[in-house]
């Protein structure tokens, strides 16, 4: 796996984990096309 993408995975986790605010934003933001494939198998939908 390339390094910055594990990097950035591993980033992603940590922020939605943690539940920092604003997170998914700003990671759909930065890395659109990586987040959102990844977020959708790892994770339940946002809570409105």
């Amino acid at each position: 796996m390339n390094k910055n993408l594990k990097s950035i995975i591993d980033v992603t986790d940590f922020l939605i984990k943690n539940d920092v605010f604003g997170a998914k934003e700003i990671i759909n933001v930065h890395y659109p096309h990586k987040f959102i494939s990844y977020d959708k198998k790892s994770y339940p939908p946002l809570k409105n």
